[in-house]
């Protein structure tokens, strides 16, 4: 297929998949949508499925105010979201896959920018996800989720390419692999139960 570009809200949007389909596939998030974009883009071609992608690196599609790594409110993440809700809204997706990093600790802020504890950056978390479910939902669209990956403490390739280095002594366990990512993962958990919301990974 020939890509698109429409413009939507002032903005130009690309149109991948079949820009003729009649079934429309959103996919928002940040940096870990934008992972994915190859493999849905593939999914979307051969299924003759219209597809939007709205990604931003550091800034979740959730409503939840995050820092920079240095510790700076990201001032993008807020336009980035207004203007995809509005893309999304105009085009009615049929399906919204959300897929969003789940590596924020310490970088989710409280209503006056202040320093919150991970439970409330949890909170947070799960409340705003909470509320793009609803909100895709009452565009008429179905939501899925794509969980987080889990990470592992090291750098398995630095691990593999040093002079000894073997899969033995450059793997880990399932439970740290997961622990960097537990206090939003387990968030969204709870949101993908009580949501009903279908999700991989």
């Amino acid at each position: 297929y020939k890509r698109q570009t429409e413009t939507i809200d002032s903005v130009d949007v690309c149109i991948l998949g079949d820009p003729a389909g009649s079934t429309t596939i959103a996919v928002v998030g940040d940096s870990h949508a934008g992972h994915w974009r190859g493999a849905v883009e593939a999914m979307a071609e051969e299924s003759g499925y219209r597809l939007v992608f709205r990604w931003l690196s550091s800034c979740p599609s959730i409503d939840v105010p995050v820092t920079d790594l240095q510790g700076v409110t990201d001032s993008k993440c807020e336009p980035y979201r207004d203007q995809t809700a509005k893309i999304l809204d105009a085009v009615r997706p049929d399906v919204v896959i959300i897929s969003n990093a789940n590596a924020y600790d310490g970088r989710i802020r409280g209503e006056r920018d202040e320093h919150i504890s991970a439970n409330e950056q949890a909170d947070s978390w799960r409340r705003a996800l909470d509320a793009q479910i609803d909100w895709a939902r009452g565009i008429g669209a179905k939501v899925g989720i794509i969980r987080d990956n889990p990470r592992m403490m090291f750098n398995p390739t630095a691990c593999l390419s040093t002079l000894h280095g073997s899969p033995a002594q450059c793997q880990t366990d399932r439970e740290s692999a997961h622990q960097l990512i537990r206090t939003f993962d387990e968030a969204t958990e709870g949101a993908i139960a009580d949501e009903h919301v279908p999700s991989v990974f």
